[in-house]
């Protein structure tokens, strides 16, 4: 009698034992499976590669305009970030204006290139590049449609002074009407001031062989503009316009 008892209780010990290790599998499949559903729906909801290039959905509505417009057609645009490497250009420490140049063209290169434009860029780091080095470079690469060069401005005397501008060189009718192109894109949206177009002897402008502009995002030396450009929504609203104009100056 005593040892049935036993066994029935040890019966019921290794039952006990199998439902508690039963409960805890079964609490852990069902937490590896809320995980994956809570893993997964932050998945759906992560913006795309695409989405992170723009500022909203509107502004991503525009690049898939601009990539409709884009289909059937080949485009060649040569950036080119100013300065870099020992020639930091305007601004200061913090943030000197080789590297903003640099950002702002990594973000059109980023949309332009979704846009099914084929880019080139004259510099991708912070490497120090000599002005005749640019145009050799423009001038080697004869597929290229434009040559498009991105500054900031600074203005010592003056420093209510801002805006946009674009620059051309003033013996090329093409240069001059795709930086009008781009000027007017850039005013009919109302959220970049502008300055309209300018000619100057610049390097890069006279010396490449296609069609170039240099593009002055703003000037550092307005506190207000100085701060717009320090920060990465301005950044992209200033390259989606510009990636508009260009876009839409080359196929009118």
């Amino acid at each position: 009698m005593s040892n049935r008892f036993t066994e029935r209780k040890q019966l019921q010990k290794r039952i006990l034992h199998q439902r508690i290790a039963f409960a805890v599998l079964f609490i852990g499949f069902i937490s590896l499976v809320v995980l994956g559903i809570v893993g997964l729906v932050k998945l759906i909801q992560k913006p795309s590669v695409e989405e992170t290039m723009v500022a909203s959905d509107d502004d991503m509505q525009m690049l898939i305009d601009l990539k409709e417009m884009m289909e059937q057609k080949e485009l060649t645009i040569i950036l080119d970030a100013g300065h870099g490497g020992n020639d930091v250009g305007t601004g200061d420490e913090s943030y000197w204006e080789k590297d903003l140049n640099m950002d702002i063209v990594l973000k059109m290169k980023d949309m332009l290139s979704y846009c099914g434009v084929s880019v080139l860029l004259t510099r991708d780091g912070d490497e120090t590049l000599a002005l005749d080095k640019r145009s050799a470079f423009a001038n080697e690469h004869e597929e290229a449609d434009y040559f498009i060069s991105v500054h900031c401005n600074y203005c010592e005397d003056d420093a209510s002074v801002s805006g946009l501008e674009c620059y051309y060189w003033e013996g090329s009718e093409q240069g001059k009407n795709y930086a009008q192109s781009i000027i007017d894109t850039v005013a009919l949206e109302d959220k970049i001031i502008v300055r309209g177009i300018k000619t100057d002897n610049f390097h890069v402008l006279r010396e490449t062989k296609m069609p170039a502009i240099l593009i002055e995002t703003g000037y550092l030396s307005n506190a207000e503009e100085k701060k717009n450009l320090y920060d990465d929504t301005y950044q992209k609203t200033v390259a989606l316009f510009l990636v508009k104009g260009i876009i839409s100056g080359a196929l009118d």
